[in-house]
């Protein structure tokens, strides 16, 4: 109950609040395991829409393949998968769902909940914590809005996949009830060549990739 009217905005945070929400995004990143996370940062955060709060999110991309062979992963030149996120927006968090698809690795499903920490007409700024079946990562999502409907985003985020370490950059065009947006991005993963990933001889890339997606509102 004491969560729910968080999220409803019947209550207002405390510190405790605070400190278990800080405790879980440590977790979460520690606990992280191997690179089944989604490609693409969608839905991109937004500012509260009362009159259309659930939002539905599908893209597909693909980029240079980065997974090392592990009994969970095999090494591909070339990653490409497709995802769908499911949003409903409170009055101070994002709730949702994330199911992803990958063809170096076996499917993804799991959740995201992310905090509007700052929020005016042109900018939000936010906090993020996503992770499920087999991933979980935290992220710094940022909107600004370039014109009317215009909105670039990005999530700045870091996972224990191999480790991971993203930075996507994308544009959102807002319509009526509808959000188109493409993204672009790199990340750089590390981790230890081998299965498990208990082999000790430590490897890095850099790897492009892009997205694109259609999101529903009502």
């Amino acid at each position: 109950m004491r969560f729910f009217k968080m999220l409803t905005g019947e209550r207002a945070l405390d510190r405790t609040d605070y400190a278990m929400f800080a405790v879980g995004l440590v977790a979460t990143a520690y606990l992280s395991l191997w690179a089944c996370a989604p490609l693409a940062s969608i839905p991109p955060i937004m500012p509260l829409d009362r009159e259309h709060p659930n939002q539905l999110s599908v893209a597909v991309g693909g980029g240079v393949g980065v997974t090392y062979p592990t009994i969970f992963t095999r090494e591909v030149p070339y990653v490409a998968g497709a995802q769908g996120a499911y949003v409903h927006q409170f009055k101070y968090l994002d709730v949702g769902a994330q199911m992803s698809t990958r063809n170096d690795t076996f499917a993804a499903v799991g959740a995201l909940v992310r905090a509007r920490l700052i929020e005016t007409d042109d900018l939000v700024f936010g906090l993020q914590a996503s992770g499920g079946w087999m991933w979980m990562a935290t992220a710094l999502p940022l909107a600004v809005r370039l014109g009317e409907g215009i909105w670039a985003y990005t999530a700045p985020s870091i996972g224990y996949a191999l480790p991971e370490v993203s930075i996507p950059l994308g544009v959102s065009v807002r319509l009526p009830n509808i959000d188109i947006f493409a993204e672009a991005g790199a990340g750089l993963t590390g981790g230890r060549k081998g299965a498990l990933l208990l082999e000790q001889n430590s490897v890095e890339k850099v790897a492009p990739y892009g997205a694109a997606g259609i999101g529903w509102r009502w």
